[in-house]
């Protein structure tokens, strides 16, 4: 089918960065990511609906967790955290520039990819 297909033909470079990205944000080095660890990494505190009273940090924080949280568990996993990216990836026609777009995404630190030109 269609999505399979489509999965198939993957970035050659996203695993590799996805790793690293899921890597920085596992703070506990447990292969999880829960919501204190996001909190740890991304602060909440100058998005309109905290600055507002409207949400919390910690509301603001488990809505951008629940972007990765395939199952609801409030538990992402390096699968879940990778089955989204893969998804994100299909739509960036270029491999070297998604890899910059994760790597200044999550501050990952790759002194073979300067610029976005470069291979994965």
């Amino acid at each position: 089918g269609g999505v399979v297909s489509l999965q198939s033909g993957i970035r050659r470079c996203t695993s590799r960065q996805d790793q690293q990205a899921f890597a920085r944000l596992d703070k506990h080095n447990d292969r999880t990511i829960s919501l204190q660890d996001l909190m740890e990494v991304y602060s909440a505190a100058e998005h309109d609906d905290v600055r507002s009273g409207r949400k919390t940090e910690a509301e603001v924080v488990g809505e951008f967790a629940a972007l990765w949280d395939r199952n609801g568990d409030a538990v992402i996993t390096e699968d879940d955290f990778i089955a989204y990216y893969k998804d994100i990836s299909a739509g960036i026609d270029n491999d070297a520039y998604f890899a910059l777009m994760l790597r200044n995404a999550w501050q990952l630190s790759d002194e073979k990819h300067k610029t976005w030109a470069a291979t994965c």
